[in-house]
């Protein structure tokens, strides 16, 4: 019996270890098979499974001034927020934003009271703000956040046509934004994130060997040097009732430009509220004809080729002169016997006209050229002009005459300031230079090397002509700047202009050097359609650049000796200027309404105090943004202005 079963089970457990080993050598040979053969089908499967992806975008890069004031930045808001539907730590999440934030626990404990799958609890947090949050977020169930990127500009509307602005598709426009907008980008790259065994998802050490955020640039602007120069730009719009000005200053010594402005200016932060003529950089976008700034370059001419006795006379008409053409030229004087000195002194038409017939057009032409005339100097921002010069076929028979006192071409505010600055470092134009250095972390990409194009005079040339120069401001006819006992060269130009049709309009400018004496700044300020009467340089340009030299002197304490030449007049000086300074754009608007964007509401108050308007706001913190009055428009009497704050 025993037997029986023994034989009946025996088979059937051969049986089984039959079937037992057969699916085991299929298993065994379906997974040699898996894994010594090529399955694209199954990879990406798998890969679809445990793998995923994600865009990381790096940060932009900063713009900073020569001294590392951080111009435009990107910041960081985030968005922190609860699902209640779901389960939270809301001891944990109350105790910490209460701390962080400073309020009553109470105060969070009712919002998150609310029933909501995205229940914000702090919105527009900064970075500062956040990063304590960020430290615990791990250890906090049900706590989450969004992020998102903002670029700022920490200074408004200072050097605003210098920067540019980022627009809100995130591309530069304008400025260096604009023009160096794939080196401030930070990289875009698509990173694997791989599912662990515990089935969350984790980053490979991608982010940590490489860094995504862009570079940063350092300018050679001066933000001090820049705010003091716009606002006197400001100023000398609404003193002279002018449509628009702008200038520059430059390091003649190396081409460095420290500042650089347009009137009317804008605000990147808020740049859709502005018109488009506000982003205009006239500095390099304008070229206009310069009148008798211009009249240096006869003057190198005859002087750097030996072309005239300086000793001789020259008669100067009584004020009128007649041309090879018949055409009558003018003198704003009627000035007899000049020298050679004072026909540029005193800036005579007729004495520069007739120095002409010394040379030949040739020689002339070639010098325009020398000193830069005619050509971009391609300095990294938009729309720059290289202004004209006929080509020498096209000039008539008095082009000489006309083009040695500033007429009959155009020229750029940046050209200007690389001429004058040949004068005053020996007889070298060099490149202009806007940028110092672009790096990240260790990274140097680039470094400004300063460079000298060439030689346009020699240098005891330049020192008389930088002699003359000074006699325009201390005899001539930039006396207005009214700053004796200080060493300033400059030369007044006031031009025609034509506007529709007509040549009624005018042009005023004032190249300054400062001190005249190893000189350490070159100034071209130009005042658009000032209103007549005040269309004269002197009684425009002048006065705004003495405003910005007089601030100048003060902030880098000049009182040490390097320009004063006696410490009563810089007292009388930094008392002026303590007196005069912009007080929150009150002292200068006189009458006409301040520009409030960007103030808080405690500064916007101030100034409706001091200037006895009404103000009216939407909220009671922020900044403001909007305002119902238009920024310089003249007011009358008590007025009411709406505010709107964020």
């Amino acid at each position: 019996m025993n037997n029986k079963y023994f034989e009946m089970y025996s088979k059937r457990i051969n049986n089984l270890n039959v079937i037992i080993i057969f699916i085991s050598l299929y298993i065994l040979f379906n997974f040699f098979y898996l894994q010594i053969f090529d399955h694209p089908e199954l990879s990406n499967q798998i890969n679809k499974d445990s793998i995923k992806t994600k865009t990381s975008i790096g940060e932009r890069g900063k713009i900073l001034d020569r001294n590392k004031n951080e111009l435009a930045i990107t910041t960081n808001k985030y968005d922190f927020w609860v699902n209640t539907y779901k389960k939270y730590d809301k001891e944990k999440i109350v105790s910490l934003f209460s701390e962080v934030f400073n309020r009553d626990k109470n105060f969070y404990s009712n919002e998150l009271k609310k029933q909501s799958n995205y229940l914000i609890i702090e919105k527009n947090v900064s970075d500062e703000e956040a990063y304590f949050i960020l430290n615990e977020i791990k250890k906090i169930k049900g706590l989450r956040y969004n992020k998102r990127s903002n670029r700022f500009y920490k200074y408004d509307e200072f050097g605003s046509q210098v920067i540019g602005y980022v627009d809100n598709s995130g591309n530069g426009i304008i400025g260096i934004e604009g023009e160096l907008n794939n080196i401030l980008n930070g990289d875009t790259v698509k990173i694997k994130l791989k599912k662990g065994a515990k089935g969350k998802y984790y980053e490979e050490d991608f982010l940590n060997t490489h860094n995504l955020s862009g570079y940063d640039i350092d300018l050679t602007i001066d933000i001090n040097l820049q705010k003091i120069l716009q606002e006197e730009l400001r100023r000398a719009v609404i003193e002279n009732n002018s449509i628009s000005a702008n200038g520059l200053i430059v390091n003649p010594k190396n081409g460095e430009i420290l500042a650089m402005a347009s009137i009317p200016d804008f605000n990147p932060n808020y740049y859709n509220e502005f018109p488009i003529e506000s982003f205009n950089n006239a500095v390099i976008s304008n070229s206009y004809e310069p009148g008798s700034t211009f009249k240096i370059l006869p003057y190198a001419l005859i002087l750097n080729n030996d072309l005239y006795d300086t000793n001789d006379s020259i008669f100067c008409e009584n004020g009128v002169y007649k041309l090879s053409n018949n055409k009558l030229m003018h003198d704003h004087e009627e000035n007899g016997m000049l020298s050679f000195e004072e026909i540029l002194i005193h800036s005579s038409n007729i004495g520069i006209s007739k120095l002409s017939d010394f040379y030949d057009s040739k020689s002339f032409f070639k010098i325009i050229k020398k000193f830069g005339f005619g050509n971009q100097t391609n300095i990294p921002l938009n729309n720059e002009s290289s202004g004209k010069i006929r080509v020498l076929n096209q000039w008539s028979q008095t082009s000489k005459n006309y083009l040695s006192i500033g007429q009959e071409l155009s020229i750029t505010n940046l050209q200007l300031a690389m001429a004058y600055s040949a004068i005053a470092n020996g007889g070298y134009l060099l490149k202009p230079s806007i940028i110092k250095k672009i790096y990240k972390n260790d990274k140097v990409i680039y470094e400004n090397k300063n460079k000298i194009i060439r030689r346009v005079v020699d240098e005891n040339i330049s020192e008389m002509i930088l002699e003359m120069l000074g006699q325009v401001v201390s005899r001539g006819t930039a006396t207005s700047i009214d700053l004796a006992g200080y060493d300033i060269a400059g030369k007044t130009g006031t031009a025609q202009k034509y506007k529709n049709g007509h040549l009624n309009n005018y042009i005023a400018t004032f190249a300054s050097i400062f001190p005249s004496t190893n000189p350490d700044y070159v100034m071209i300020i130009s005042i658009d359609e000032p209103e007549y009467g005040k269309h004269w340089a002197n009684l425009s340009a002048v006065p705004s650049s003495r405003e910005v030299i007089k601030r100048i002197l003060i902030q880098n304490d000049y009182a040490h000796g390097k320009i004063a030449k006696n410490i009563d007049k810089i007292i009388k000086i930094k008392n002026e200027v303590v007196e005069n300074t912009l007080s929150n754009d009150t002292k200068f608007l006189k009458n006409r309404f301040p520009n409030l964007k960007g103030k808080t509401l405690k500064e916007a108050l101030k100034i409706a105090k001091e200037m006895n308007f009404i103000l009216e706001p939407s909220s009671s913190s922020g900044r403001i943004v909007k305002q119902s009055i238009k920024h310089g428009v003249k007011i009358d009497g008590d007025v009411i202005c709406k505010v709107q704050l964020n």
